[in-house]
């Protein structure tokens, strides 16, 4: 078999040690199971139908879904018209998923499309002379989408997606509303994800490093090579140019790698007083916090099993750490990623009335953060739960809590004001609230970060409303799992930190789901098979109380009103190499 005639195979399935099982399929198909593969156990996960446009755009996408997902790569890109360049990129992807898989015990597959560069051409015909970026880039998208989503419907699995809104150059509010549109038409599911967030383009960088991967300068096409190739030529006659504009852009902060360093830092109290510090600080906060809502203190798991549904999926995406009991037949167990659906349990389980409530210290490991000022591996935080009535699952009574809230982190400012001559920390007298759609309305061409450093800047101690649910522009402003808070009555208490000079969140909380507002999230999630958890069941038979509640992080409370610049000066964690030496460079001491 010749080259084209390899190239023009309608499907090759990559075999050898990456494919060394066959597919593993329920009769009534994955979309209708949640837990991972187990083989003795026989549940498996549902199936993605993955399109990549590349080996490197590909690397941190598989590497956050994998956990979740049973993906499958499909390589169909006829925008790609110089064979030697299609081949380099199609092998390169091969190679990353043979490694990836021998590395991380995983199962990724591959398939290979079609490749005709003449589809493409015949696509574009009449745009040939738009601008990289213009009309002719999404009716790329489109074609490569169509693809996937028949190549889906082909194999019988009902959820595709794409890598390429991992790039900073491609528009995801394109891809999503492309992608939505072609799973209404053929009744599929769209994985509606932007994996530039949560740093993901900044990691496939890092991980084509890595496994030291081709990665190439241009899209694919010859028109986007043609400027890549223009682009090359002019570089050496603006490169000092360039210098020294990004010298005069850095003013009072550097950014590297996601680290922010404060010009001239220099911590107000040492190692041994901070440490002093955040324990008169803990002590004090917690008080208020409990006296203010009514709260008992009681002890929570560090772990759960999984079946129980009682962890939470966060965002979605995030991978769970988990490890299995000698003393219980190695039966697995996870460590929690908070404590909302716990809390919510555990109000039922000691009996706590209407209007009290409970609190607890919450430790997890999320080993998916993205490390930086705010971010470690390590959370801690106070949760706390509150019994409510089924009249009080109102904006009103979200406003009143979150007011309460606000007062007892005021109280605290105050307090470390007084024992601190040289700490003086000043918070507005009232907190400003706003909802996600709001703020998407005022800042349409922002992204959701941007939007809140915006209107917090303006505002200096600010609650947005309403996360989880998409927006008018059909992207969310941040991911909430569809099965703990309502997303109507939920949101974020986030300062502005002017030692970093950024939006500083501080609590996640909300009015909890309802039977209706369960059944409702679950659907819009494409998540109804959590009705078979115990949780869930708990939730829709209306056998657990109605609740609000929310997390506060500890350490981020200690590093606000210590006037730190990096999370790890408060809190014991692991960090890069790099990071600790700039940071200490730049007299950041991390614990």
């Amino acid at each position: 078999m010749n080259n084209d005639e390899k190239h023009r195979e309608e499907v090759e399935l990559v075999r050898g040690e990456f494919a060394a099982e066959p597919f593993y399929r329920s009769d009534e198909g994955r979309d209708d199971i949640c837990f991972s593969f187990d083989r003795e156990k026989e549940v498996c996960k549902p199936t993605v139908l993955l399109h990549s446009c590349c080996g490197p755009c590909s690397t941190s996408v598989i590497d956050r879904l994998v956990s979740d997902y049973d993906v499958i790569v499909y390589f169909f890109n006829p925008n790609i018209d110089d064979t030697d360049e299609y081949l380099k990129r199609k092998n390169t992807q091969e190679e990353f998923i043979l490694r990836y898989n021998k590395i991380n015990n995983a199962n990724v597959q591959f398939i290979q499309g079609s490749y005709d560069p003449d589809d493409f051409y015949t696509c574009v015909e009449g745009l040939e002379d738009e601008p990289e970026g213009g009309m002719r880039c999404p009716v790329c998208f489109e074609l490569r989408l169509r693809a996937t989503a028949d190549k889906a419907l082909e194999m019988g699995i009902k959820l595709f997606g794409t890598t390429l809104t991992v790039s900073p150059h491609k528009n995801y509010r394109i891809i999503s509303a492309i992608g939505q549109e072609i799973a209404k038409e053929k009744n599929l599911e769209f994985l509606d994800l932007d994996f530039k967030k949560k740093a993901g383009f900044q990691k496939s960088i890092e991980m084509s490093r890595e496994y030291e991967l081709y990665r190439q300068n241009f899209c694919g096409c010859s028109f986007a090579r043609e400027i890549a190739d223009q682009n090359r030529s002019g570089a050496n006659k603006n490169k000092s140019a360039k210098d020294e504009k990004k010298q005069n852009l850095k003013g009072n902060l550097r950014m590297r790698n996601r680290l922010v360093i404060p010009k001239n830092y220099n911590p107000i109290l040492d190692q041994i007083e901070t440490q002093r510090a955040i324990k008169k600080i803990k002590d004090y906060f917690q008080q208020e916090l409990a006296y203010g809502l009514q709260l008992r203190r009681v002890s929570a798991p560090l772990f759960v099993q999984p079946e129980t549904g009682l962890n939470d999926n966060l965002n979605g995406t995030e991978r769970r750490v988990t490890f299995s009991l000698k003393g219980m037949g190695e039966a697995e167990v996870e460590i929690v990623q908070s404590l909302a659906k716990w809390k919510r349990m555990a109000l039922g389980k000691y009996r706590i009335p209407v209007g009290k409530g409970i609190y607890t210290d919450m430790n997890a490991i999320r080993r998916d953060e993205d490390l930086d000022n705010l971010h470690s591996v390590y959370v801690d935080q106070w949760d706390w739960e509150k019994v409510i009535t089924k009249e009080d699952r109102s904006e009103e009574y979200l406003r009143e809590t979150v007011n309460t809230i606000y007062n007892s982190i005021k109280n605290l400012g105050d307090y470390v004001n007084r024992l601190y001559r040289n700490i003086r920390t000043t918070l507005p007298n009232e907190i400003f609230f706003i909802t996600s759609q709001e703020l998407e309305d005022m800042y349409p061409d922002l992204s959701p970060e941007e939007r809140e450093n915006q209107i917090v800047k303006q505002h200096g101690a600010v609650f947005i409303r309403g996360i989880g649910g998409r927006l008018k522009s059909g992207e969310k402003h941040d991911g909430r799992s569809p099965d703990y808070d309502d997303w109507n009555l939920n949101g974020d208490i986030i300062l502005w930190n002017d030692v970093l000079d950024m939006a500083f969140e501080i609590s996640s909380m909300g009015i909890r789901v309802d039977e209706v507002a369960m059944e409702r999230q679950l659907e819009e999630s494409g998540n109804l098979e959590r009705k078979k958890c115990s949780f869930h069941k708990a939730v829709l038979a209306g056998e657990l109380p109605y609740s609000i509640g929310g997390g506060i992080g500890q350490s981020r409370l200690c590093m606000y009103f210590l006037r730190k610049a990096h999370i790890g000066e408060v809190q014991a964690s692991v960090w890069p190499e790099d990071m600790v030496r700039e940071c200490r460079e730049n007299g950041i001491f991390l614990l």
